[in-house]
């Protein structure tokens, strides 16, 4: 569980912000519920609905009371920024054309209006609107980071896929290459803001038309994301802070055990900036556990509370069959009772696959199975109703068979 304090709010806030107008994003972001405060009785929408309503609230909140919209005033430049920004969807660099100043003035009036949203977004959240009374909150609300065995390439072609359009609109082309296959166990809302951020900020930033993105393994054995942007020659890392947002990325990473490292490169051919995200790869063993009943995988994965185990549920037998030859877990558990194809004819097509023949298998029964178990090739075999001690017992002696008897 992490406190989200007034700078995780903050943080919060940003990603709400990046994903103003993208539905799916604003509708599976798990902290909405964890932050914002619930719904009034006569609001219709969806939560992804009402987040964006709230923030396109507060956005307005910042307008200036009186007069029309003037470019020129200080006083207009915070709402004029961020309802250009969020609201429309126009670029850093088309704002400071538009409001006609620099783009290094643009960037720090940009903080300086989001600070401002942060602290009207805080307050709200905090007190309740008069329009719709809520109790104060007593202590910072909270929310927790969902972990998931996730395959670093395709997550990352995923946020390729999404931003496609608004990178085409730019001129801009990303070419990802190098994606071995990684796991990585971390929380996938987090990982794509992350990733997110980084290509709209080398967007802004680039000094020219092709990004480079590529996935590696280090000997440490950490999970390498590089991100490589072409610079202008003029272009110094001293100007990196003002013109992205690293302190929050530095949150993200930071609550999902990672680390950003950038460096600058020059060759004759010109200038490029690295990023490097640092992940760690999952070091926790993976358990397939097969069962057409979700309540089964979920009392499993409470089983599994506080081990070394990650587990992945699987409730068929294509499905399982896929996952493990996807996932190569250390050990997989298997319901001989389900419909269509039973574990009996799985038990076999896992024994013949090459690629999963070695994976020592449970079979879970409620009936009296296990010789016939073993002699299909089971490594082992656990008489329904399991208890998390008839279970934590049968992988330790998966894992230490010479020590236990």
């Amino acid at each position: 569980m992490v406190t989200l304090d007034r700078q995780s709010f903050g943080e919060f806030i940003k990603v709400i912000l990046d994903d103003l107008f993208d539905t799916a994003a604003l509708e599976t972001n798990p902290l909405i519920e964890k932050v914002l405060l619930p719904p009034p009785p006569t609001f219709r929408g969806s939560r992804g609905e009402y987040a964006r309503s709230r923030i396109l609230e507060a956005i307005e909140h910042l307008r200036p009371p009186r007069g029309e919209p003037n470019l020129a005033s200080p006083e207009w430049r915070p709402y004029l920024i961020l309802s250009g920004r969020y609201v429309e969807g126009v670029s850093l660099t088309e704002l400071a054309e538009r409001l006609a100043i620099s783009p290094r003035q643009l960037r720090r009036d940009h903080h300086k209006a989001l600070d401002a949203l942060i602290n009207l977004c805080w307050e709200l959240e905090n007190a309740g609107q008069p329009q719709h009374p809520a109790e104060h909150l007593a202590e910072p609300p909270s929310f927790e980071l969902s972990n998931e065995l996730l395959d670093l390439a395709e997550t990352l072609k995923g946020v390729q896929t999404l931003l496609a359009g608004k990178l085409a609109d730019a001129g801009i082309d990303v070419t990802i290459g190098g994606l071995e296959r990684l796991l990585v166990i971390s929380d996938r809302i987090v990982l794509r803001q992350i990733f997110l951020n980084m290509l709209n900020a080398a967007s802004g930033f680039s000094g020219g038309k092709q990004l480079y993105v590529d996935v590696q393994r280090e000997e440490t054995g950490r999970a390498v994301i590089n991100l490589r942007v072409p610079v202008n020659p003029d272009w110094q890392m001293g100007s990196l802070a003002e013109e992205c947002d690293t302190a929050s990325m530095n949150y993200w990473l930071q609550a999902i055990q990672a680390s950003l490292e950038s460096e600058l490169f020059t060759y004759p051919t010109g200038k490029v900036f690295n990023w490097r995200v640092l992940l760690p790869l999952a070091q926790q063993k993976v358990i397939l556990v097969v069962d057409d009943q979700e309540a089964a995988i979920t009392m499993f994965r409470r089983y599994l509370t506080q081990t070394g185990y990650h587990l992945v549920g699987a409730t068929s037998a294509d499905q399982a069959l896929s996952l493990a030859e996807a996932l190569n877990p250390q050990v997989i558990t298997l319901d001989v009772m389900m419909p269509g194809q039973d574990g009996w004819e799985l038990l076999q097509r896992l024994r013949l696959n090459s690629h999963t023949r070695h994976i020592p298998i449970l079979v879970c029964s409620a009936w009296a199975d296990r010789d016939l178990s073993l002699s299909l090739g089971a490594a082992g075999f656990l008489k329904k109703p399991i208890t998390q001690r008839m279970l934590l017992d049968a992988l330790m002696q998966l894992d230490h068979p010479a020590e236990v008897r």
